[in-house]
């Protein structure tokens, strides 16, 4: 495997966003979603906007939407695994924008490496987290603003 330049933090911090927009979805606006494929599909929207809103990238609200409905479709997965397996393909599409000279296969093998790592940081996340502004306001723009009606429709966010 090549010599990949993340650092923990890069990991911990995308599982640590990830789950605290999914925890403000699910305190403020969960009577919002058709279904929890449309409601994890959110969260990651909002992790990855500044890919999504600012660059052309492989990464599209489609793509998120996608990988959500695959993940949610094994039955054998519980609510926890699903956000953590969501996570790691989150941040193997967002580790592979930022570093398009590295092989595909090299990024899966570092994310799926830190598995355990991210887990651990959801899990934390879920027991510590407390309203933060930053979260909070970026969820409430999201979900209210008309500029992303068109969005939270293809999301499955119902009004």
């Amino acid at each position: 495997m090549n010599s990949l330049n993340f650092s923990k933090d890069n990991f911990i911090l995308i599982a640590e966003n990830t789950t605290k927009y999914y925890i403000e979805l699910h305190n403020n606006y969960a009577d919002g979603f058709i279904n929890r494929s449309s409601f994890l599909a959110a969260a990651g929207v909002l992790d990855a906007q500044n890919y999504l809103f600012t660059e052309d990238t492989e990464i599209d609200i489609s793509s998120i939407c996608e990988a959500v409905n695959n993940i949610v479709q094994d039955k054998e997965l519980n609510e926890e695994e699903v956000l953590i397996s969501f996570v790691v393909w989150l941040e193997i599409q967002l580790f592979k924008v930022d570093n398009l000279r590295i092989p595909h296969s090299d990024i899966v093998e570092a994310v799926d490496s830190k598995r355990d790592n991210l887990a651990k940081a959801i899990r934390d996340t879920k027991e510590q987290y407390e309203e933060d502004p930053l979260f909070s306001e970026a969820t409430a723009i999201f979900m209210e603003a008309h500029q992303f009606k068109k969005i939270r429709e293809k999301l499955g966010i119902k009004g």
